[in-house]
């Protein structure tokens, strides 16, 4: 039984976060308006302000590096942005587009007609896989003992 406490404040201390006030966030992008492409996007959120900001799409030749604006963590754990992303495709991100499909749209002073709408998704941190992989295995360590010890005694 002390070992299983032990076990589990080791996955416990695994489980807490290393920088626990940053977060990292990819771009899901689930449609995109005038022909476009996918873009692709990295940002770090650290519970007040967006701390960095990579915005990349296809057509534009440097991708926005800096945001300046609001976000706020939905219930389900993305981000949603509303303020402008700069110097290079130069995006404005707002809340939603039709009909409230989408946690993110964003559009372009530099292409009209051009909007994309996705989702700011959390990544989650290497320790905590590492913890959730050996909780999900300590039952089966567990389990494994136990017929170890009941064929120790046969």
């Amino acid at each position: 039984m002390k070992r299983l406490g032990v076990g589990l404040a080791l996955a416990t201390l695994l489980a807490t976060a290393a920088n626990a006030g940053l977060t990292e966030y990819v771009w899901q992008q689930n449609y995109t308006a005038s022909g476009g492409g996918l873009g692709s996007g990295q940002l770090y959120y650290n519970g007040s302000y967006v701390s960095s900001f990579s915005f990349t799409y296809p057509s534009s030749a440097n991708p926005d590096t800096a945001f300046d604006g609001n976000a706020a963590v939905l219930g389900d754990g993305d981000l949603q942005l509303s303020g402008n992303s700069y110097s290079g495709p130069d995006m404005t991100w707002g809340a939603n587009a039709p009909g409230g499909l989408y946690e993110n749209g964003a559009f372009s002073a530099l292409t009209p007609g051009y909007y994309i709408l996705g989702a700011w998704v959390a990544v989650p941190e290497p320790t905590t896989v590492i913890s959730a992989i050996l909780l999900l295995l300590l039952p089966v360590g567990a389990s494994a003992r136990r017929m170890l010890r009941k064929t120790q005694g046969a």
